[in-house]
């Protein structure tokens, strides 16, 4: 394995490796944790949580600002949030991960929960949206039915691939205050999100069609997934053994790298 690499780690890959691994990991190569995570972790059952955070609680590791976070530094400087390692959050985890392994759970943490819920379901009415927008960009779609992949696996391929069509779409949807999109290129988070949020909402036509009263909670795992992709992206480097997160990552991000290397739900 490459040295000095960059990981953003996700929650499957963190449930999934042993302690030691993780921290044979953390010791080698600069691990990134997202607030996503810690998100996932706090609103999970107590066992899982308890058992990653003793992971976790074993290692040195950094969290860096989630996605939004990145967005904003990226407006307000006019330049790339990269290198994305030295993005940390600006406010340190209210509680310790060694308080958390103990199966402590402080009632300070409940209120950071309910914020995480409220943005998460205004999250997936905004997804809604861009899976109902998406057939207006790509008209290929105006007559999908379930089954033909031939067709999502080629609009998927453009938005891989077509760097001008990623700044012509954030053109049309950024604020006023945000940099043109003609200096934007993949190491933006601003360029990641855009591509990251077309190929969820392609995916959110094939599973599921132009149907907008798709129950919410089935889409709030695949909202989590879209920031690890992000950052994954961001980082080179995004540690998943999750197949949508995998394959995502894999179009957006060709040329970066997996942990694990190869899983057997990889499609070839």
């Amino acid at each position: 394995m490459p040295n000095s690499m960059t990981i953003v780690l996700d929650m499957s890959f963190l449930r999934a490796t042993r302690s030691d691994k993780i921290q044979e990991l953390c010791s080698e190569h600069c691990v990134l944790l997202i607030p996503t995570l810690l998100a996932e972790l706090l609103m999970t059952e107590e066992g899982i949580r308890t058992t990653c955070f003793e992971k976790l609680s074993q290692t040195v590791n950094s969290v860096i600002e989630n996605v939004g976070g990145l967005m904003r530094y990226e407006v307000e400087h006019r330049t790339s949030c990269q290198p994305v390692c030295n993005r940390h959050t600006p406010q340190p985890f209210p509680v310790s991960f060694h308080t958390l392994s103990e199966g402590n759970f402080p009632s300070q943490l409940q209120s950071i929960i309910e914020i995480y819920k409220r943005e998460l379901k205004d999250k997936v009415e905004e997804h809604k949206d861009a899976a109902a927008s998406v057939i207006g960009w790509f008209l290929e779609l105006a007559d999908y039915s379930p089954g033909q992949d031939e067709k999502i696996k080629e609009l998927m391929k453009k938005v891989s691939e077509d760097d001008d069509l990623i700044r012509y779409r954030y053109n049309q949807i950024k604020p006023p205050e945000a940099p043109e999109g003609e200096i934007l290129s993949r190491d933006w988070a601003l360029f990641r999100r855009t591509q990251a949020h077309l190929l969820y909402a392609i995916e959110y036509i094939r599973k599921y069609g132009p149907d907008p009263n798709v129950i919410s909670g089935k889409l709030e795992n695949e909202i989590l997934d879209i920031d690890y992709c992000i950052t994954g992206s961001l980082a080179g480097c995004l540690a998943s053994k999750d197949k949508k997160i995998r394959e995502i990552f894999r179009i957006m991000c060709p040329n970066g790298r997996l942990l694990p290397d190869q899983l057997s739900c990889d499609k070839k």
